[in-house]
Protein backbone atom coordinates (compact mmCIF):
# COMPACT_ATOMS: atom_id res chain seq x y z
CA UNK A 1 0.00 0.00 0.00
CA UNK A 2 2.98 2.62 0.75
CA UNK A 3 4.15 1.48 -1.98
CA UNK A 4 1.55 2.83 -4.26
CA UNK A 5 1.04 5.87 -2.74
CA UNK A 6 4.90 6.49 -3.42
CA UNK A 7 4.35 6.01 -6.63
CA UNK A 8 1.15 8.14 -7.36
CA UNK A 9 3.06 10.90 -5.35
CA UNK A 10 6.18 10.31 -8.00
CA UNK A 11 3.67 10.43 -11.05
CA UNK A 12 2.06 13.35 -9.65
CA UNK A 13 5.46 15.33 -9.43
CA UNK A 14 6.40 14.04 -12.63
CA UNK A 15 2.86 15.72 -14.13
CA UNK A 16 4.22 18.89 -12.37
CA UNK A 17 7.29 18.93 -13.95
CA UNK A 18 6.02 18.74 -17.41
CA UNK A 19 3.86 21.48 -16.78
CA UNK A 20 6.15 23.92 -15.36
CA UNK A 21 8.00 25.28 -18.62
CA UNK A 22 4.30 25.93 -20.23
CA UNK A 23 3.99 28.04 -17.08
CA UNK A 24 6.93 29.69 -17.30
CA UNK A 25 6.57 30.80 -21.11
CA UNK A 26 3.16 32.02 -20.27
CA UNK A 27 4.34 33.89 -17.46
CA UNK A 28 7.09 35.36 -19.97
CA UNK A 29 4.89 36.30 -22.52
CA UNK A 30 2.57 37.58 -19.48
CA UNK A 31 5.42 39.91 -18.25
CA UNK A 32 6.51 41.23 -21.59
CA UNK A 33 2.82 42.20 -22.47
CA UNK A 34 2.81 44.01 -19.23
CA UNK A 35 6.08 45.42 -19.78
CA UNK A 36 4.74 46.89 -23.35
CA UNK A 37 1.48 47.74 -21.97
CA UNK A 38 3.93 49.76 -19.41
CA UNK A 39 5.76 51.35 -21.41
CA UNK A 40 3.20 52.76 -23.58
CA UNK A 41 1.14 54.14 -20.96
CA UNK A 42 4.32 56.30 -19.45
CA UNK A 43 4.86 57.39 -23.40
CA UNK A 44 1.36 58.33 -23.49
CA UNK A 45 1.37 60.15 -20.04
CA UNK A 46 5.12 61.72 -20.38
CA UNK A 47 3.63 63.34 -24.35
CA UNK A 48 0.28 64.44 -22.21
CA UNK A 49 1.81 65.99 -19.39
CA UNK A 50 3.98 68.25 -21.87
CA UNK A 51 1.43 68.92 -24.45
CA UNK A 52 -0.68 69.76 -21.12
CA UNK A 53 1.69 72.31 -19.42
CA UNK A 54 1.11 74.71 -22.76
CA UNK A 55 -2.62 74.89 -22.35
CA UNK A 56 -3.88 76.32 -19.19
CA UNK A 57 -7.30 74.06 -19.63
CA UNK A 58 -5.83 71.02 -19.78
CA UNK A 59 -3.99 71.63 -16.04
CA UNK A 60 -6.38 73.30 -14.05
CA UNK A 61 -7.45 72.25 -10.75
CA UNK A 62 -10.91 70.59 -11.48
CA UNK A 63 -9.34 68.72 -13.97
CA UNK A 64 -6.93 67.44 -11.86
CA UNK A 65 -10.08 66.73 -9.33
CA UNK A 66 -10.27 62.76 -8.64
CA UNK A 67 -13.45 62.90 -9.26
CA UNK A 68 -13.19 64.90 -12.53
CA UNK A 69 -13.69 62.66 -15.42
CA UNK A 70 -12.91 65.03 -18.15
CA UNK A 71 -14.48 63.97 -21.94
CA UNK A 72 -12.33 65.55 -25.28
CA UNK A 73 -12.15 64.71 -28.86
CA UNK A 74 -9.71 62.16 -29.85
CA UNK A 75 -7.56 65.21 -31.84
CA UNK A 76 -8.30 68.23 -28.85
CA UNK A 77 -5.94 69.95 -27.41
CA UNK A 78 -5.86 67.96 -23.62
CA UNK A 79 -5.36 64.68 -25.83
CA UNK A 80 -2.81 62.64 -25.91
CA UNK A 81 -3.10 61.84 -29.61
CA UNK A 82 -3.51 65.69 -30.75
CA UNK A 83 -0.89 66.75 -33.78
CA UNK A 84 2.21 68.29 -32.00
CA UNK A 85 1.36 71.18 -34.73
CA UNK A 86 -1.95 71.54 -35.62
CA UNK A 87 -3.83 70.98 -38.83
CA UNK A 88 -6.64 72.64 -40.64
CA UNK A 89 -9.85 71.30 -40.16
CA UNK A 90 -10.30 69.73 -43.44
CA UNK A 91 -7.23 67.67 -43.20
CA UNK A 92 -8.09 66.75 -39.19
CA UNK A 93 -11.39 65.51 -41.09
CA UNK A 94 -9.41 63.02 -44.13
CA UNK A 95 -7.16 61.71 -41.41
CA UNK A 96 -10.10 60.53 -39.42
CA UNK A 97 -11.94 59.68 -42.87
CA UNK A 98 -8.81 57.44 -43.69
CA UNK A 99 -8.57 55.41 -40.40
CA UNK A 100 -12.42 54.24 -40.64
CA UNK A 101 -12.85 53.58 -44.22
CA UNK A 102 -16.20 51.63 -43.09
CA UNK A 103 -18.07 54.29 -41.53
CA UNK A 104 -17.15 56.27 -44.49
CA UNK A 105 -18.73 53.92 -46.58
CA UNK A 106 -21.91 53.51 -44.69
CA UNK A 107 -22.34 56.84 -44.80
CA UNK A 108 -21.65 57.54 -48.77
CA UNK A 109 -24.15 54.63 -48.76
CA UNK A 110 -26.87 56.56 -47.32
CA UNK A 111 -26.08 59.79 -49.98
CA UNK A 112 -26.31 57.00 -52.64
CA UNK A 113 -29.29 55.40 -51.21
CA UNK A 114 -28.04 51.89 -51.72
CA UNK A 115 -27.68 49.75 -48.65
CA UNK A 116 -24.16 48.87 -47.01
CA UNK A 117 -23.68 47.26 -43.64
CA UNK A 118 -22.69 49.27 -40.65
CA UNK A 119 -19.99 47.77 -38.68
CA UNK A 120 -20.95 48.04 -35.00
CA UNK A 121 -17.32 48.22 -34.15
CA UNK A 122 -16.37 50.73 -36.42
CA UNK A 123 -13.71 53.51 -35.80
CA UNK A 124 -11.62 50.94 -33.71
CA UNK A 125 -8.29 49.90 -35.67
CA UNK A 126 -5.15 48.66 -34.43
CA UNK A 127 -4.71 50.98 -31.84
CA UNK A 128 -8.42 51.28 -30.70
CA UNK A 129 -8.63 54.81 -31.01
CA UNK A 130 -12.31 56.67 -30.91
CA UNK A 131 -13.44 59.58 -31.63
CA UNK A 132 -13.64 61.04 -28.07
CA UNK A 133 -11.86 60.19 -24.71
CA UNK A 134 -12.35 60.09 -21.24
CA UNK A 135 -9.60 61.22 -18.76
CA UNK A 136 -9.64 59.88 -15.56
CA UNK A 137 -7.85 59.37 -11.77
CA UNK A 138 -8.39 56.08 -10.80
CA UNK A 139 -6.91 53.94 -7.96
CA UNK A 140 -5.20 54.83 -4.86
CA UNK A 141 -2.94 57.08 -5.03
CA UNK A 142 -4.59 58.45 -8.15
CA UNK A 143 -2.99 57.37 -11.51
CA UNK A 144 -4.09 59.21 -14.45
CA UNK A 145 -6.09 56.83 -17.57
CA UNK A 146 -7.28 57.17 -20.59
CA UNK A 147 -10.11 55.54 -21.91
CA UNK A 148 -11.53 55.29 -25.03
CA UNK A 149 -15.62 56.54 -25.18
CA UNK A 150 -17.11 54.29 -27.41
CA UNK A 151 -20.35 55.88 -28.25
CA UNK A 152 -21.93 52.72 -29.63
CA UNK A 153 -21.24 50.60 -26.12
CA UNK A 154 -21.95 51.34 -22.93
CA UNK A 155 -19.29 49.80 -21.45
CA UNK A 156 -15.85 52.11 -20.72
CA UNK A 157 -12.98 49.85 -20.95
CA UNK A 158 -9.84 51.06 -18.60
CA UNK A 159 -6.34 49.21 -19.32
Amino acid sequence: MQLHKHNTLSQTKRKKITREPKEAKSFIMDLATKLLLLFSLLTTATTTTTRAAANPQCTSSKSNHPDDLSVFHIYGECSPFSPQKPEPWPNTVLDMASKDPKRVAFLDSLVAKKPTPAPIGSGQNILNIGNYLVRAQIGTPPQLMFMVLDTSYDTAWVP
